[in-house]
């Protein structure tokens, strides 16, 4: 059983005739096995993915365009609670 499990792990032709005593329907059945595991293991993931993008979708929808006079050269964006210092004096 070990060996079946390490084999189906590598999931390959030589991995399979590794093992002793392997029939081809023991084979095919474990192939299968393994397909079904992977299809189960990723849905969950994908589901989780969708879940995310549709957070960030609707968060970048509820964020406010920023105005022009927000922006300068030297600064990309000035926020809102941003304190905005005076010109330093040469002397």
């Amino acid at each position: 059983m070990p060996q079946l499990l390490r084999a189906a792990g590598l999931n390959t032709a030589a991995a399979y005739r590794a093992v002793e005593g392997i029939t081809n329907s023991t084979i095919a059945a474990t192939q299968a096995a393994v397909k079904e595991a992977n299809v189960e293991a990723y849905h969950l993931i994908y589901l989780v993915a969708i879940a995310f993008g549709v957070v960030a979708i609707a968060a970048s929808a509820s964020v406010a365009d920023i105005k022009p006079e927000q922006r300068s050269k030297e600064v990309a964006a000035r926020l809102e609670n941003d304190k905005v210092s005076a010109p330093e004096v040469k002397h």
